[in-house]
């Protein structure tokens, strides 16, 4: 998300908050998260990997944040784990159930 690289602790919950809060309000039907290559700009760098949850009927922006947390938790390591095993630059995309949510992942492979 643009903006966050610059921003520690609570401060990064508040900008976040008003973001999935924005999204869900002008009827998003998903939302997710990115790993970006770090560059001088914010999110500017090489997309590593991706991740989308469905924003669904009745969310609150704490069971929005709750899914997409999940969501990163499954990309981050993944990201990780191919940059330092060299990867070539080539994705694969991955559905995964997340205790009755889907998860859909862009990785690297």
């Amino acid at each position: 998300m643009p903006g966050l690289a610059r921003m520690v602790g609570s401060h990064v919950k508040v900008v976040v908050t008003s973001r999935l809060t924005a999204n869900a309000a002008a009827g998003d039907p998903v939302h997710g998260c990115s790993v970006h290559f770090v560059t001088a700009g914010v999110d500017e760098g090489p997309v590593i990997g991706r991740a989308e949850v469905d924003v669904k009927p009745g969310d609150t922006t704490e069971t929005l944040a709750a899914r997409v947390l999940k969501a990163e938790h499954l990309l981050y390591p993944r990201c990780v784990a191919a940059v330092a095993a060299g990867w070539d630059g080539l994705s694969q995309f991955e559905r995964v159930d997340v205790e009755g949510d889907v998860v859909r992942l862009t990785v690297p492979r």
